[in-house]
Formats: structure tokens, C-alpha cells, sequence
């Protein structure tokens, strides 16, 4: 079973960059500023919110995830202290479409034990998919836990840029419906999600990082539209087993010292399933500085336009795959920039580029016995020549296209 797209339903070595990174990552109150002025408060003093979504057939797992998370390292229930949030939209028991009311809650520590106190309750027929909903819960957040820094872990069901309902659907969308983040009611054809650009302009103010514990949202595409909202982004390639991430030592990793550990959420995350045996050793992970973002978009819309010939006629065996399936969407980006004939200077910028944006990606040998992974840049692409006319137009849209010129 995997977590973000479940296995019977959904479903050499090169490392291209590599790079050690200080742990200490700065995250300044104004040069990640929100639209409005921060306010002054302790600049050690942090706020993460795990932001879970689970009316489909993942509600048990994204459960469990939820009790590992509360028995971590978790912060002290005071106002001098970090503050850990739970926003929770779950099916009930025994059932993947019958919703319980969403629920945003505080987890601190007492006297040594893990207390939830409830901070919001919404009616049973609110979505947490809702654009409205997410910007209300992060508005919420930020003007009740005023902090120096804020970061949040998204949780559930996602298919990267692609629209809404089209990841099982392409063939109903081609022949003239969109999947991406946060599946709710996945029970029929369509179900209720947000597309990369609603869920990107439903964030009211700048994160200072972004967790995705959701299938395929490693691509440059979801990055690039997430770029002016959000310092560092980590997420995967390929999609995400049942384990997710390693919840029991988040906690730790945010709150224990001054800096939030990136990395070491990263190493946990790929440690956990390199230790694991047969299809469960299935892991790719990386962690994106977004500021970096623009000069990777420059270079590449020189390189797209220079060889557009040459790139629109790769055969798609040459590429490093992500997808499992009859899903070709999602390939290595760097191994389809390799097969451009690129000049020496070209060749040197670029890798200039990815040696300052990506600052840790690693990748299991295999995932679920589907496909070799023999590079992993830390990012995936599409590729043109896979995509139909309906989801190359949609692809126009997205602000990576619009930096780039890979579709025209």
C-alpha cells in the first residue's frame, strides 16, 4: 500500500548534485516576510502546523501519523514557547467518504504527557480542500501565535501540478475532469482538491518552509508556483509509501534548537525506507532552496529556446522515469536536460544553478520494483511530447511555463 496513491488503484548510479549544507538555515523576519509586517516577538520562538487530510482511504495512516507526531519532542504548553498545530479533516471510522468535522487543535506537552486543546471546529460539511478554508486556517495561525518563524507539513492524497481529477481521469480529459493536493472523498471518478495555483494563492503570508508528505509534489513546476511562498520546500519526486515521513522525530528536528533541522527531516525521511526491505525500499526526497528558483527559470528558458527541436525529440526511454503506471508526467529533470546538446558554458551554468537550489537529494535504488532510479536531481519535469493538447494547455498556465517558454 502506499500513502499518497495507493499501490492497486493508483499505482550507472549518477547523483547529478550533491552538496554538503550547514545546518543552520536562516530564516530572517524580512527577507521571507509575509504581506503584512511581522510582529515583534521572540525571534527563537517557532510554529509549525501539520495540516492533514484524510477523508479517503488514507484516514488511518494519516492518523497514525498524527499519535507519532504527538509522542515526539513536542513544546511546552506556554507563551514564551514553539507551538505545535494539528488542522485535522478526517473520514470516521471504518469508512473513506463519511466526513467528521475538521478540527484545528494545539498539542503541547503537561507534566510530561501530550494535551490537544481545540482551537476551531467547523461544521461536518466543510472541506479542508476548500481554497477559503486553508486561507482561514493559516490567517488563524498567524494572528494567534505571533512567532519568528513558520513552517507547515501538508498530509494527504496529491498528483504534483497536474489538474484537478486528471491523474485517473486524462483519457476523459483528452478526448474532448483535475488531482492534486488533498484528495477528499475518493470513493468515485472526481473528488474534491486544490490545484498547485488555488493552494499556492491560498497561502496569505510566507512560510518559511513547506513539508509535503504527498505524492509527487518534488517537480520544479509545483515549486516554481510556490516560490514567493516559501523559503525551503521539501518534498518527493516519485510518490510516498503508507510510512511517510518519520513523525516521531519532526518534532525534534523543529523545535530542539534555535534553527528548524531541514536536513535532518530529509536524512530521517530517507533513512527510514533505505533500512526497509523488498518494495518498501521505495524513497526519493529533497530539499529546495526557493530563492533560487528564478535563476534555474532563466537558464532553462535560454536552454529551451535554443533547443527546442532537439528536446521535443528525446525518446522518453532515454529519461529517468518517477511515475508509476500509465502516468507519464513526471520524469528527472536533469535527465532530460542531458540530452540537449548543450555548450560547455551552458553546461557549467546550470550546474552552477542546481548546486545552489537543491541542497539534499537522495534516492533508493529502486522504487517498488517499477523502475531503476539511476539519477535523481531532487526535481521533476514534465516532458512535452508525453502530455496531451488538453494538459498542455493547462501546463501554459502554470508560472514555471510562463519562466521557461518549455511549452509555446
Amino acid at each position: 500500500m502506499q500513502k499518497r496513491l495507493t499501490i492497486y488503484v493508483f499505482m550507472l548510479a549518477l547523483l547529478l548534485v550533491s552538496c554538503e549544507k550547514d545546518r543552520a538555515f536562516e530564516f530572517p523576519g524580512y527577507d521571507s516576510a509575509p504581506m503584512q509586517e511581522r510582529v515583534a516577538v521572540q525571534s527563537s520562538k517557532k510554529v509549525l502546523l501539520l495540516y492533514s487530510l484524510g477523508v479517503n482511504n488514507l484516514r488511518d495512516a494519516l492518523e497514525e501519523d498524527i499519535v507519532d507526531l504527538c509522542s515526539g519532542n513536542i513544546p511546552q504548553l506556554s507563551s514564551g514557547e514553539d507551538v505545535l498545530l494539528v488542522f485535522s479533516h478526517k473520514s470516521q471510522a471504518y469508512t473513506s467518504t463519511v466526513p467528521t468535522a475538521p478540527v484545528l487543535y494545539r498539542v503541547s506537552s503537561q507534566n510530561g504527557e501530550p494535551v490537544r486543546d481545540t482551537l476551531m471546529v467547523w461544521p461536518n460539511d466543510a472541506k479542508g480542500t476548500d481554497a477559503q478554508m486553508l486561507t482561514d486556517v493559516m490567517n488563524y495561525v498567524y494572528s494567534a501565535f505571533p512567532a519568528g518563524s513558520y513552517g507547515a507539513l501538508f498530509s494527504s492524497h496529491a498528483t504534483g501540478w497536474l489538474p484537478i481529477n486528471y491523474y485517473d481521469n486524462s483519457r476523459m480529459f483528452e478526448t474532448p475532469t483535475n488531482y492534486s493536493f488533498g484528495s477528499q472523498f475518493n470513493a468515485g471518478a472526481y473528488s474534491d482538491e486544490m490545484d498547485i495555483k488555488t493552494f499556492a494563492a491560498s497561502l496569505p503570508f510566507v512560510l518559511d518552509y513547506i513539508i509535503f508528505d504527498a505524492c509527487l509534489m518534488g517537480a520544479v513546476e509545483v515549486a516554481y508556483e510556490l516560490k514567493d511562498k516559501c523559503r525551503y520546500l521539501i518534498s518527493s519526486p516519485t510518490e510516498i509509501l503508507s510510512d511517510g515521513f518519520d513523525y516521531l522525530n519532526i518534532a525534534q528536528r523543529v523545535f530542539s534548537s534555535k534553527q528548524v533541522d531541514l536536513l535532518g527531516i530529509c536524512e530521517d525521511y530517507f533513512t527510514h525506507y533505505q533500512s526497509l526491505m523488498g518494495e518498501w525500499q521505495s524513497a526519493t526526497i529533497s530539499l529546495i532552496d526557493c530563492s533560487k528558483l528564478h535563476t534555474l527559470a532563466q537558464i532553462c528558458n535560454t536552454i529551451f529556446n535554443n533547443y527546442r527541436t532537439e528536446l521535443n525529440n528525446i525518446p522518453s526511454s532515454y529519461l529517468q522515469q518517477y511515475f508509476t503506471g500509465n502516468h507519464p508526467w513526471f520524469y528527472d529533470m536533469r535527465s532530460i536536460i542531458r540530452q540537449l546538446p548543450l555548450t560547455d558554458y551552458e553546461q557549467t551554468v546550470l550546474d552552477a544553478a542546481f548546486r545552489d537550489l537543491v541542497l539534499y537529494n537522495e534516492a533508493t535504488d529502486y522504487f517498488l520494483s517499477t523502475f531503476y532510479i539511476a539519477e535523481h536531481c531532487g526535481l521533476s519535469m514534465f516532458f512535452p511530447p508525453r502530455g496531451g493538447d488538453f494538459l498542455k494547455e493547462y501546463y501554459k498556465q502554470l508560472a514555471w511555463n510562463e519562466a521557461t517558454s518549455l511549452l509555446q
